[in-house]
């Protein structure tokens, strides 16, 4: 699937919730929300079995798609390294 002109929602979704969530964790713990990161970790967990489970979209030659991807998986496991994302997702993790 060619996403030189754009990036699918499939791909977005880390923007909308893994930089949000690390901005909520930032803020002093009396002031996090715990439902909010719960929500926000559901909607991360719920985005990498869509991608898991849609990773053939993804083969084929490099395009804009497969690097937001690889770059998004990449900043999970540089922010987020205790939070394992890769167990029972074998496809991505590859």
């Amino acid at each position: 699937m060619d996403h030189s002109l754009g990036v699918s929602p499939r791909e977005f979704f880390y923007a909308q919730f893994a930089i949000p969530l690390l901005l909520e964790a930032a803020r002093l713990p009396l002031q996090q929300s715990a439902d909010w990161l719960e929500r926000q970790q559901c909607a991360i967990q719920h985005g990498l079995d869509d991608l898991n489970r849609h990773i053939a979209d993804l083969q084929g030659d490099p395009d804009i798609g497969s690097i937001t991807v690889a770059c998004a998986l990449g900043y999970l496991d540089f922010r987020f390294a205790d939070d394992p994302w890769r167990p029972g997702r074998e496809a991505l993790s590859d």
